[in-house]
């Protein structure tokens, strides 16, 4: 017991010799600042857009229809040194099938070779010769096929009008290139004016005859002219206009996209005729088959029959034009029709009726009632002599959302007996059988425009046909791209909301799909 006492006094007495001499520490340790090296890493196109490096290092080149550098180039900060004579720089640099090369210049420049796949793994490295202490930074970069199944969006952001683009919208990490053109490492002053005056954008998955493979044209018309691209190169080519438009100036108002089953593209002109593009280079005009007529309402140009329909108010008489090629007249469909002048067309479009009637149609029409503002639909296609009439009529009544209802869709394929539309800031389900209206989602913000991403289901991927983009205002003056998807019966799928934010004024947008069930 005595011999543990004795233990435990001396402990004692060397912990309070312990903290008397903490206590009595001068703190006269020789302190020596270091030079303290951050660095970050940015990439762009030389001469043009950033490209975003990940959080993994990772990053994506577009394949370009023309040779374009990358350049690489550190972002360096020290708390001492006053320049960079201390530090070496490393590139170890492998190309895809090449042995590795080390480069030191401080910057480094990649080549990517138009229309080629290229790959590069990078490790770089910077080292301070003055601590000897170094940062490293694992990277790499690849090309990728740009702008197939995606939006192209029209917008004006800040007084500059530009051509952005939404590649895999369905994707957890779908890429927004706000300037789609400049990030090909494309500047072609001429190109740039294209987009600069653009006011439609005119798609059809099938209009290049002379490119069995890729055969997808992407259009950009203003009042003065159509030009012509692919979707993954955006190098424009002025189309051909009918003599008649050239001649007297006429300026260009409207414009339908192409389909699989139709592959045409119309273009519509201020005197309300219309023009069709059958081989992908050049237009024709639709000429009056007897009466001239003057384009009211147009409709789109769906269904196997290659024709397009359209609403003449001055003959107040539905008007269609086969143009699968050749010589395109319009022809007037002279009927009369109980309750037709008292309605006011508002809208036309592909046929939500069934399969046969759907191959068969020209269209419907949506009218709205003079003084009641009750809806009816009439239906364009063959009656028993197999000639074009409007074949019957469904009233609908009023429709929920009062004056602000505008802007229709129907998706034939997909959704029969029902059309969609928007009041306000809401998009409606329309069950024709019975009149019902139905509130399916709400953009909370003003919807300008919407569009189904494909409207043919013989591409092989039919969930597409559900997807609808909608061009979105916001309170705040931002505009957004909203994509969702439709259940079968025509409801929101609650998780397929995506919404895509940063963009100007909507003016149009489009979706590149590429006719194959693989792409």
């Amino acid at each position: 017991m005595k011999k543990n006492i004795q233990i435990w006094l001396l402990a004692a007495l060397l912990l309070m010799g312990g903290l008397a001499g903490c206590y009595n520490d001068k703190g006269n340790y020789d302190y020596k600042e270091i030079n303290e090296v951050e660095c970050s890493i940015k990439a762009a196109i030389k001469g043009g857009n950033e490209i975003v490096i990940n959080e993994m290092g990772s990053s994506r080149c577009k394949q370009s229809p023309i040779d374009v550098v990358v350049v690489y180039t550190p972002v360096i900060s020290q708390t001492m040194a006053q320049n960079e004579e201390n530090l070496v720089y490393e590139w170890k640099v492998t190309k895809a099938g090449e042995k590795a090369v080390l480069i030191t210049d401080k910057v480094l420049e990649l080549e990517f070779p138009a229309n080629t796949a290229t790959s590069y793994s990078i490790v770089f490295s910077v080292t301070d010769e003055l601590t000897n202490v170094s940062f490293y930074k694992s990277l790499s970069i690849s090309t990728s096929q740009p702008y197939i199944n995606s939006w192209f969006v029209l917008n004006e952001k800040e007084g500059v009008q530009q051509l952005s683009v939404i590649e895999e919208p369905d994707s957890v990490n779908s890429i927004i290139s706000f300037d789609g053109y400049g990030d090909l490492g494309l500047s072609k002053s001429e190109d740039i004016k294209v987009i600069r005056d653009a006011t439609h954008l005119i798609y059809s998955p099938t209009l290049d005859r002379k490119n069995a493979v890729n055969p997808e044209i992407l259009q950009l018309m203003s009042k003065d002219g159509v030009w012509r691209t692919k979707p993954n190169t955006l190098s424009m080519t002025a189309m051909k206009l009918p003599s008649v438009v050239e001649a007297n100036k006429l300026s260009l108002v409207n414009g339908i996209d192409g389909s699989v089953a139709c592959l045409s593209t119309v273009i519509m002109d201020e005197r309300g005729q219309m023009h069709y593009c059958y081989d992908g280079e050049t237009y024709e005009m639709i000429e009056p088959y007897k009466t001239p007529y003057s384009t009211g309402v147009l409709g789109h140009n769906l269904g196997e029959s290659g024709q397009i329909a359209i609403w003449d108010n001055e003959e107040m008489a539905f008007g269609y034009a086969d143009i699968r090629g050749g010589k395109a007249e319009l022809n007037f469909i002279y009927q009369y029709v109980e309750g037709l002048n008292d309605t006011e067309i508002v809208w036309m479009g592909p046929e939500y009726g069934d399969g046969d009637e759907s191959k068969n149609s020209l269209g419907i029409a949506i009218a709205r009632h003079k003084d009641t503002q009750d809806y009816v639909v009439y239906h364009l296609g063959r009656n028993d002599d197999k000639e074009y009439a409007v074949t019957r009529s469904d009233a609908i009544g009023q429709l929920v959302g009062g004056n602000a209802v505008s802007q229709f869709a129907t998706a034939p394929y997909a959704f029969l007996q029902q059309f969609f539309y928007i009041s306000g800031s809401k998009l409606y389900r329309c069950n024709v059988s019975n009149g019902e209206s139905v509130e399916i989602y709400d953009a909370e913000g003003t919807i300008s425009k919407m569009k189904f991403r494909i409207l043919n289901e013989n591409i092989g991927r039919p969930h597409e046909m559900r997807m609808l983009g909608m061009a979105v205002e916001k309170e705040d003056g931002t505009w957004e791209l909203h994509q969702i998807e439709l259940t079968i019966a025509g409801d929101l799928k609650e998780d397929s909301v995506k919404k895509f934010a940063g963009f100007g004024a909507i003016k149009d947008f489009c979706f590149s799909f590429r006719n194959t069930a693989s792409n």
